[in-house]
């Protein structure tokens, strides 16, 4: 299991306030809420990118402050931001990050390219830099899965790709769950939350909702028009808190 006790993190102003979330595997969590409401500062608590006031980040039982090993093991990360090497080839990337979690650079492959075609060696010789962004993007997260990690974190993932690879990616979010894995990413997309077995919507450094995304509206139809209310409506997100 992935928990993160009681989080507060400020940087000028509070932007998360005694927050906890926990996931395990098999599970798709989806996480909302508006800019600035702390989605992105709770992901990098929970990778290790950013150290909280209070509170504590667990996973597989083990304190990542104290044990970065069991992060660097368990956990894939997508940050919105890719830590690409520009001056470095697609191929030297993946074999630079692979070898930094003692895996196999290749097992990136069917990520990026399903079905590998005459556009594969090509683009594996491209240096980051020549990539559009989708491809970065997509890069990326081939990067965060060579370890196949317990738990992969995503930070908006398909924000800036293609119908067909943000297909692709929900597609795998869906094996990998399937597999025992747990996913956990941020979205503005009410067709990608509904995809998820446990949603959590944050406002005011804090979590307003808790639960089955359906449970918001009773079933698909106007899950977005109930979403947009919680996350906008203080009225309506204190009906709703858990």
């Amino acid at each position: 299991m992935l928990k993160a006790e009681n989080i507060s993190k400020k940087y000028k102003h509070e932007v998360l306030n005694g927050v906890s979330f926990s996931a395990k595997g098999g599970e798709i969590v989806g996480i909302a809420g508006e800019n600035g409401s702390g989605k992105s500062t709770l992901l990098s608590v929970m990778t290790g990118a950013a150290r909280p006031e209070a509170g504590r980040v667990l996973v597989e039982g083990e304190d990542i402050a104290k044990n970065p090993r069991a992060l660097r093991k368990w956990v894939g990360y997508v940050p919105q931001e890719d830590s690409l090497f520009g001056n470095l080839s697609a191929r030297d990337n993946l074999k630079l990050w692979a070898a930094a979690y003692g895996a196999d650079w290749k097992n990136a492959l069917p990520y990026l390219f399903p079905e590998p075609n005459g556009e594969t060696e090509i683009f594996l010789r491209k240096k980051a830099d020549a990539l559009s962004g989708g491809m970065r993007k997509r890069l990326s997260i081939a990067l965060s899965l060579t370890h196949s990690p317990r738990y992969l974190i995503m930070d908006e993932p398909t924000a800036g790709l293609d119908i067909g690879f943000k297909w692709e990616l929900m597609k795998t979010v869906r094996e990998m769950s399937a597999r025992g894995h747990c996913v956990i990413f941020t979205s503005h997309q009410p067709d990608e939350l509904l995809q998820c077995d446990r949603l959590y919507v944050l406002r005011g450094g804090a979590f307003v909702y808790a639960g089955d995304p359906k449970a918001l509206c009773g079933g698909e139809p106007g899950f977005g028009e109930a979403l947009f209310t919680l996350i906008k409506a203080r009225d309506a997100a204190e009906r709703l808190a858990v």
